[in-house]
């Protein structure tokens, strides 16, 4: 089966957190960012879900950021390195990752061709827009006015497009799936560290 880089990175990620303590060290503490920060881990539900729609202005287009943009501590691997797993552990939870990632491969690819289209539609809108500024037909006010609603016409149609809501929703179930599977294979202590965790979230 062919892994996703995220996938490979999160692998990367459980060999250090196995080696931690209650009290991280820190130099195996920032290796373990690192890894984190390069490949996000695990594919981001929130981000997609909740999508920053960047711009525009007349020398910038309409972009879409799907990082979640929430603290660190709401990440899986927040609590995945303060779990002090064991090596059957991180084993079966490295499993679970790539499970995961196959579970939400298609629709995250789909989400993000939605995100595309609507941006693709609302650029073009956009540079119609420019245009008549240029021309003279509207004024500078007039084109902020157009852009900004175009703005938030674009984040109502990316919110509520129920194609992206479908997958959306399928990528919660995948993750739902994957916080189970996990919770399966901790101890008591364990256990109630990640659900102190969990309703937070």
């Amino acid at each position: 089966m062919k892994l996703t880089c995220s996938a490979v990175a999160f692998a990367a990620l459980i060999a250090f957190s196995g080696c931690q303590k209650e009290d991280v060290n820190p130099e195996r503490e920032e290796a373990v960012l690192a890894v984190d920060e390069q490949g996000g881990a695990i594919t981001d539900v929130n981000g997609l879900e909740n999508p920053i729609i960047t711009g525009a202005s007349e020398s910038t287009a309409f972009g879409v950021n799907t990082t979640d943009t929430r603290p660190e501590s709401y990440r899986l691997t927040y609590i995945l390195k303060r779990l002090n797993l064991n090596e059957g552990q991180r084993t079966a939870v490295r499993r679970f990752v790539e499970a995961y990632e196959v579970c939400v491969a298609e629709h995250r690819s789909k989400v993000q061709q939605y995100h595309e289209e609507l941006l693709k539609r609302a650029n073009a809108i956009r540079e119609e827009h420019i245009s008549a500024y240029r021309a003279g037909a509207i004024t500078k006010q007039e084109l902020d006015q157009r852009l900004a609603n175009l703005h938030k016409k674009l984040e109502e149609e990316i919110k509520k497009h129920p194609g992206r809501q479908m997958h959306v929703r399928i990528m919660h179930r995948c993750r739902m799936e994957l916080f189970s599977k996990v919770e399966s294979v901790l101890g008591p202590e364990q256990l109630k560290r990640w659900e102190q965790w969990k309703s937070r979230l």
